[in-house]
C-alpha cells in the first residue's frame, strides 16, 4: 500500500501556534465539503452577520444551514478539544481488499483511558473509481479498497503500520 497525507505527524509537531492549527482545520473542512459548499457557507455567514457581532457557533451554524450537515458538531470537537487525533492505518488481518483505520490521540507520552478522545475526522481518499470522502467518527473502522493503492488526501496525522 502507498499512503500520503498532506499534513503529516512532523507538521503537527512543528506547528507554530494556533494560527497554523486553525488553518489546517479550515483546510480540512474545505476538503470535506468541497469548494462550492465551503464558499457558499462562508458567504452566507458574512451576509447574515454583516456589521454585527457573532460567536464561533454562528459560523458553524451557517455551515449547517447551507450544507445540511452537522458541521457545528464536527468543528466543535476540533476547536474545543486539546490535542490532535492520530490515525493508524494497517492491512486488514483477514480481508486482502481492506485496510484498518484506528484513531487515537496524538501524544509523545503514553496514553491513559482518560485520553481516549474521539474526533469526527473527515477523510478524503482516492480509489480507482475516483475521490471518495467519509467521516470517521469512531475509534476503529475499515475501508474496502480496490486493488490499487490507497492515497489518503486529507487528514491531520497518519501512522502507517505494514505487516
Amino acid at each position: 500500500f502507498f499512503f500520503q497525507a498532506e499534513d503529516g505527524i512532523r507538521d503537527v509537531e512543528r506547528s507554530r501556534g494556533l494560527g497554523d492549527v486553525y488553518k489546517r482545520q479550515i483546510k480540512m473542512l474545505g476538503d470535506y465539503l468541497g469548494e462550492e459548499d465551503f464558499k457558499k457557507s462562508v458567504s452566507h455567514y458574512l451576509k447574515a452577520y454583516a456589521y454585527g457581532n457573532t460567536e464561533t457557533k454562528d459560523l458553524w451554524l451557517s455551515f449547517d444551514k447551507v450544507t445540511g450537515k452537522n458541521i457545528s458538531g464536527l468543528m466543535s470537537k476540533w476547536t474545543k478539544t486539546l490535542g490532535f487525533p492520530l490515525i493508524s492505518v494497517s492491512e486488514h488481518p483477514t480481508k486482502s481488499d481492506s485496510v484498518v483505520l484506528k484513531q487515537t490521540r496524538f501524544s509523545k507520552q503514553p496514553l491513559t483511558e482518560k485520553d481516549a478522545e474521539i474526533w469526527p475526522i473527515p477523510l478524503k481518499y482516492q480509489t480507482q473509481e475516483g475521490i471518495k470522502t467519509c467521516l470517521m467518527a469512531v475509534s476503529y473502522t475499515h475501508l474496502t479498497l480496490p486493488t490499487i493503492p490507497l492515497v489518503l488526501i486529507s487528514v491531520v496525522a497518519v501512522s502507517l503500520k505494514k505487516k
